[in-house]
């Protein structure tokens, strides 16, 4: 045993570095069978040690055989057989037999080796001295059962059939004093057997889990070292070709050291270098840290780590360490790019938090002016309560400053649902020319009453193609929002110039440009870079009270882009500003049917009865008020379950038309409407049913027509689109009805 105690302490721990350089940097290591073939070469190596003490122990067994039986062929004859085979094996293993398949040698070697000895001791035990109890044989098994690393179980399991066969041969030949001795031996050595291979069987695990974690590291390793800090000497273990020359053996370390980091490292990062890797200062700094490590780039510049760990202590003192360079180009640079998202993400959650308290300021800003307004001509108004002329400016003045609070809601509630993505395009038959002319007419108004001239460049217009499909709510919106703005930041006495033109049709989809031109404020260089970004507003100049929110750009180009196009801006401080939105349009092939409804004439209202289902007493008297100017007969129900009833308990065809809220207690307005379009009667399937809701995005809208409702119209309720809608729904119902007395 002190023969391999002192091999192993002599070579034990070089043997790991070693292990580590045998391969090439793009082999495929097997870590499992590379460490049996480590093993069994070493075991291989220890054979060889214990065959040559055997010769003495073959000796010692001759001489006291002979001494206590005779000298006797018959008895000298096995132990000198035995001596050839140990002799033989010897021979084997000091010429380097095995290093082909040193596994199989191994197996091999072992299993001849032990039952030479195995069969020696019992001959000499069992058979030779029956009669003398004695130790021997057991220490024998033991020892053999426990030195060989490479076939533990193997060898426990020979030298249990070897106590078996040992025992069994006592039984007979043996008296029964003998046996019992003999026994409480094997018993003993059984125990010390297991607990010797059992610290083995450790050590080796210990042995190939730092085998295996250097030789991972190695394969990520540039520069691979052991530096001795007491005599100032290093060994290289691991270097590229191109270091070969930098890293000479007859160099001391700090020679060695100033030559990697001349040759090796990055400029900028060898100051840092030689700070860490400093000889005087890094067993203290290895006293206080498991490891000392430092990131670098180097000439190529590539990302590299520099590692450097305790490897020996003398009296507490760290006397050698092992230093590594790694190639961690590919992790630092993913790691850096992270901490850069990271970074801008961290950016971005600050700029949104500016930009959300800028915005909270703003609105707060902005929805207090217009209230503010609407408030302060109430008060005017009553003040003066005789004089019609300021009752009729102060409404003006009101109406105004709602308009403008209604399009701030309607703006954000807009933004809000392009940035989640929720809102839906519509794809639906439209006429494009009632659409321009509908558009202009707002458009026109607004410019009047600010003193602004409304043009239409019909020598830059041209259309083909005036029956499309598409989402016209959202184009309509488009162009509002390019007029609106024109207007709002317009000169006195200025000029708004529209046009319209039809660029390709391809068969089947045709191309529009929409221009607004006009002769104001205009924009700077820089904040046209700015100017679609959400709250974007250059300066308060324009010249109406209520500026805006600048969220109109912003909506404009979201909703081109999502309609398959895009907006462009030309702009020149103090000249004017022309912005033009590109679209695509599928043309509508059956235009016929698309226009039907405009050859038909106007219903007469007067003396109809509407339904009108609003729980808010407010909104019913503004409903009730509009639709009796229309000659309407308004009946009332304050929710959809009173409706359904009021329906119900009616004579067919008693209502003519149905206004119906959407968000009500009891019943909601949806459920309300298919309840009626379920009843088993002739109207139920017929009569108009619109929806009046504040919920006005264009799911709401589908919701409404899937509920069985004929139209939506969102509220505040526009009068005039109210009149349009109620005549559309009416002739519609017409129609069936005609459809159903001609079946």
């Amino acid at each position: 045993m002190g023969i391999w105690q002192n091999r192993k302490q002599k070579n034990y721990k070089r043997r790991w570095f070693s292990l580590g350089t045998e391969y090439g940097a793009g082999s495929q290591y097997d870590f499992y069978a590379e460490y049996k073939k480590y093993l069994a070469r070493d075991n291989l190596n220890m054979m060889k040690g214990y065959c040559s003490v055997s010769y003495p122990l073959m000796l010692m067994i001759i001489a006291l055989t002979c001494t206590a039986i005779g000298w006797k062929v018959i008895y000298i004859l096995p132990f000198v057989a035995g001596t050839a085979v140990i002799a033989v094996l010897h021979i084997l293993l000091a010429r380097g037999v095995g290093k082909s398949n040193p596994v199989k040698t191994a197996y091999l070697m072992v299993t001849i080796f032990n039952v030479v000895w195995y069969a020696l001791v019992i001959l000499y035990e069992a058979i030779l001295q029956p009669h003398e109890p004695t130790i021997r044989g057991c220490l024998v098994f033991v020892l053999l059962a426990a030195i060989f690393n490479t076939l533990p179980l193997a060898n426990m399991l020979g030298s249990m059939l070897a106590y078996v066969v040992f025992m069994g041969s006592e039984l007979v030949f043996a008296d029964a004093a003998v046996i019992r001795m003999d026994s409480l031996n094997i018993l003993l050595s059984i125990m010390a057997g297991v607990y010797i291979s059992w610290r083995n069987t450790e050590s080796n695990i210990s042995r190939k889990v730092y085998t295996d974690m250097y030789k991972a590291a190695t394969q990520t390793s540039i520069i691979v070292a052991q530096v001795d800090l007491l005599h100032g000497t290093y060994e290289v273990l691991q270097s590229p070709d191109y270091m070969v020359d930098v890293l000479q053996t007859n160099l001391t370390t700090d020679v060695a050291l100033q030559r990697i980091r001349d040759n090796f490292v990055a400029p900028e990062y060898r100051d840092e270098f030689s700070k860490i890797f400093d000889f005087e200062t890094l067993p203290d700094r290895l006293d206080l840290e498991e490891r000392v490590s430092f990131y670098f780039q180097d000439f190529r510049e590539m990302w590299c780590q520099l590692v450097v760990v305790e490897e020996k202590r003398i009296r507490g003192k760290v006397s050698a360490v092992v230093a590594i360079v790694r190639d961690v180009d590919m992790e630092k640079r993913r790691e850096m790019e992270y901490q850069k998202q990271l970074s801008d993400a961290v950016e971005e959650a600050k700029l949104a938090s500016a930009s959300k308290t800028n915005f909270l300021r703003r609105m707060s800003h902005d929805i207090r002016t217009p209230i503010n307004g609407i408030q302060g001509m109430l008060e005017i108004a009553e003040h003066y309560s005789d004089d019609m002329e300021k009752q009729r400016e102060c409404r003006a003045k009101m109406k105004e400053a709602s308009g403008y609070l209604l399009s701030l809601v309607n703006d954000v509630l807009d933004m809000n649902k392009l940035e989640s993505g929720t809102i839906t395009l519509e794809d639906r038959p439209f006429n494009l020319m009632e659409l321009l002319g509908e558009s202009n007419t707002v458009a026109e108004m607004q410019a009047i009453d600010h003193g602004i001239s409304y043009v239409i460049d019909w020598d830059n217009s041209h259309i083909d193609h005036i029956f499309l499909i598409g989402s016209p709510v959202h184009l309509k919106q488009i162009l509002h929002n390019f007029a609106s703005n024109a207007v709002k930041y317009n000169k006195e006495n200025g000029t708004v110039t529209v046009s319209s033109q039809e660029l390709s049709f391809d068969g089947e989809n045709a191309v529009f440009r929409f221009v607004c031109a006009d002769t104001g404020i205009g924009m700077s260089r820089e904040f046209m870079q700015h100017a679609f970004e959400p709250f974007s507003q250059e300066g308060r100049d324009s010249r109406t009270t209520y500026a805006g929110t600048g969220l109109g750009l912003s909506i404009v180009k979201e909703l081109a882009e999502r309609m398959g196009g895009h907006v462009d801006v030309t702009s020149e401080p103090g000249v004017g500003s022309t912005f033009s939105v590109t679209l695509p349009f599928k043309v509508d092939t059956n235009a016929e049917n698309t226009a039907k409804n405009d050859i038909l004439e106007s219903i007469d209202t007067k003396g109809m009865r509407a339904l009108v289902v609003e729980d808010n007493a407010l909104n019913m008297e503004i409903a009730q008020f509009m639709l009796e100017s229309e000659g309407f007969v308004v009946y009332g129900a304050e929710n959809g379950q009173e409706a359904v009833d009021m329906f119900a308990e009616s004579e067919p065809g008693y209502y003519d038309i149905v206004f119906m809220d959407i968000m009500m207690p009891v019943m909601g307005g949806r459920e309300a409407a298919r309840t009626i379009r379920s009843m088993d009667r002739a109207d139920a399937k017929i009569i108009p049913i619109v929806a009046m809701s504040a919920n006005a995005f264009s799911d709401d809208v589908q919701g409404s027509i899937a509920a069985g409702m004929n139209a939506h119209i969102m509220k505040p309720i526009d009068s005039s689109k109210l009149k349009n809608t109620t005549q559309d729904v009416l002739r519609m119902s017409s129609m069936k009805k005609m459809t159903e007395l001609e079946k």
